[in-house]
């Protein structure tokens, strides 16, 4: 079973525009599955990042995976401000500090620090320059893993520094003895590899059972727990549907998750798994607040954006401003806040539809008037459609660019419990 869906999708001849959710559902296999970097991936990649890099948009989705490719990523990845529930997990006593160089074959790794928050495996890392590395094995008191891994790229004053996030398939004891293996990279055949005791952090961790039941687009779904912790929140959602119709269908199933008062909530990694018999769909969130005691899924069916046109529209100096962007509503430009060559741009959308945190699935950039992009971190939510974007000043006029968008096929909604 481990093979057979990837081996499916490699000899299905792919239309461009099923191509992102072949992608992401060929990525993420269960056994030696790897998220990110997707240079390793058939299915036409090299003809898709073309697109990619002619459009500049491309799903959400996808989005998120390329957007760590440090080729493609045009935003160094923050942990401060990307994922809160990591930084609280790097902070904790159970934290090992390693710093350990390994070199073989003339390339040194260093291993800075790892921990264990009970879900994720985090490595953070550095050598002199990126190198693709595949495959990243690693071993649980001697025994192999099945894992889905992750790179993403951190900021650096020399070389190259980043984090792998590793996702464990299996449950795993509180304490064990960890092995990280590492025998390939970019064309070069070595051995680096470093051993640690390693404890799951203080998290307080609380399984909420949920048991909901129903139906999606005529798909039957069930949501078995909610996983919560002080280092993030896990949702699994399951679609009782042959997995590889479900990846490669027009009508591809996303969701736009939100606390009780509608305000979104920041989705940090989101993952489709293929089992036997269903599709899981698994969501992990930032630590809840105090003050959200329930999370609403409002699900739809995502736009194909091979479709969809651009717009570009001159900031004004004048607010509010309004800007169409299809039969979906309105963005309304409220105030640009200064702060040195710094500028906040705050926006809210007059929309029946509730966008995510980072307001997809629509895509939205500041620009200058050659198109160069200005922003220097994610649009992220602050309120019910309230959204800020922090771009550079560069003088001269500013752009924003979006995507026109049709009415979108708004699905069911759900609300789970998490008191």
């Amino acid at each position: 079973m481990e093979n057979n869906i990837k081996k499916a999708i490699e000899q299905i001849d792919v239309p461009m525009d099923k191509l992102d959710a072949a992608l992401v559902q060929g990525v993420n296999q269960k056994v030696k599955k790897q998220r990110r970097p997707l240079l390793k991936i058939a299915l036409g990649l090299v003809a898709t990042l073309v697109i990619v890099l002619i459009s500049g948009y491309f799903s959400s989705g996808i989005a998120r995976v390329l957007a760590t490719v440090p080729i493609l990523g045009n935003l160094y990845y923050t942990i401060e401000e990307q994922d809160k529930g990591l930084q609280i997990a790097l902070s904790d006593a159970n934290k090992v500090v390693l710093n350990e160089s390994v070199t073989s074959a003339g390339v040194t790794v260093t291993f800075e620090e790892i921990v264990y928050d009970g879900e994720r495996l985090h490595v953070i890392f550095s050598m002199d320059e990126f190198r693709d590395i595949y495959p990243l094995n690693v071993f649980v008191d001697g025994y192999r893993v099945n894992q889905a891994e992750s790179s993403r790229e951190l900021e650096s004053d020399t070389g190259y520094r980043g984090l792998w996030e590793i996702d464990i398939e299996e449950e795993l004891p509180d304490a064990f003895l960890l092995t990280i293996q590492i025998r390939h990279m970019r064309g070069i055949e070595g051995d680096w590899q470093v051993t640690t005791p390693i404890e799951k952090v203080n998290n307080h961790e609380k399984i909420i059972t949920v048991h909901q039941k129903g139906t999606i687009d005529g798909i039957d779904y069930e949501v078995d727990e909610l996983k919560i912790s002080d280092t993030g929140t896990v949702l699994k959602v399951r679609f009782f549907e042959d997995a590889l119709k479900i990846a490669v269908s027009d009508d591809r199933i996303a969701a736009t998750i939100t606390d009780q008062q509608g305000v979104p909530l920041n989705v940090v990694d989101f993952d489709k798994i293929a089992e036997e018999k269903a599709l899981v769909y698994q969501y992990r969130l930032e630590p809840l607040a105090p003050n959200v005691k329930s999370l609403a899924l409002q699900f739809y069916i995502e736009p194909n954006f091979a479709e969809l046109k651009e717009i570009n529209k001159l900031l004004t100096h004048k607010q509010p401003q309004r800007i169409s962007f299809g039969k979906i509503g309105k963005l309304v430009v409220t105030d640009v806040v200064e702060q040195g060559d710094l500028r906040t741009l705050r926006f809210k959308v007059e929309s029946d539809f509730a966008f995510d945190y980072s307001f997809s699935p629509n895509n939205i950039d500041v620009r200058n008037h050659a198109g160069e992009s200005l922003k220097t971190d994610f649009v992220h939510a602050v309120g019910p459609n309230e959204y800020e974007l922090t771009y550079q000043d560069v003088g001269g006029d500013v752009y924003i660019h979006l995507l026109k968008m049709p009415k979108l096929k708004v699905l069911e909604r759900f609300e789970l419990a998490v008191e």
